[in-house]
């Protein structure tokens, strides 16, 4: 799936959305009217968005965010920043400091994780299969933090200043 079709479709599907939980409904009905081999690509490329964002910097920025930093919530804050669309998910990922200007609560960045699961429910809906990709390591690496929770309003002051943490 080339990288515009993948950003429209999920544009579109926030087009005239409530709030994110409508958003993966609508893309899961977007999804659903394309062929299975398509639903595939578009899950690849929802895979290779989800490591490329797999970042220090961007963890950081999810600790400030989801006001926590576990592995589960890193995750969810990912399937939330790609649901932003392109624009904002390509800015976060040349400044994670970029985010202070998004808007978020709890409970979109929780449900924003069914996102990832929009392909394989639409995939199940139009063939009665399971889509299968074989579990390839995408995520990154990271060698170990190189910040703590105390260098958070250092490393991203507007996004901090959001949050209300600073120094």
């Amino acid at each position: 799936m080339h990288t515009d079709d993948f950003w429209h479709l999920i544009d579109d599907a926030r087009t005239g959305a409530v709030d994110d939980e409508d958003h993966s409904d609508a893309l899961v009905r977007l999804l659903a009217q394309l062929a299975p081999g398509e639903i595939i690509a578009f899950q690849r490329r929802y895979r290779e968005y989800k490591a490329l964002s797999c970042t220090e910097p961007l963890w950081a920025a999810a600790c400030l965010v989801n006001e926590e930093a576990d592995d589960e919530g890193f995750d969810r804050f990912r399937d939330w920043l790609i649901g932003q669309g392109r624009d904002r998910f390509e800015a976060a990922l040349a400044d994670p400091d970029s985010l202070a200007t998004a808007t978020w609560d709890a409970q979109s960045i929780e449900d924003a994780e069914n996102l990832a699961y929009a392909a394989p429910d639409a995939y199940r809906q139009l063939t009665g299969g399971e889509l299968f990709l074989p579990d390839v390591a995408l995520e990154r690496a990271f060698t170990g933090r190189a910040w703590g929770p105390q260098d958070l309003p250092r490393l991203l002051p507007r996004l901090a200043t959001r949050v209300g943490r600073t120094v």
